[in-house]
């Protein structure tokens, strides 16, 4: 299927924000079950 070039561009733009927002929240969830975990260890 083919694409006029802005609307690619607007795709391709969408889909970085998308990985980027994606990897975010990845990292943010790791951290927060590195925290806890970090947290339990003190507690002990």
């Amino acid at each position: 299927m083919k694409w006029p070039i802005q609307q690619k561009r607007d795709f391709d733009i969408n889909e970085q924000r998308r990985q980027t927002f994606l990897q975010s929240q990845k990292l943010s969830r790791k951290l927060q079950d590195d925290w806890v975990t970090l947290e339990k260890g003190h507690i002990r």
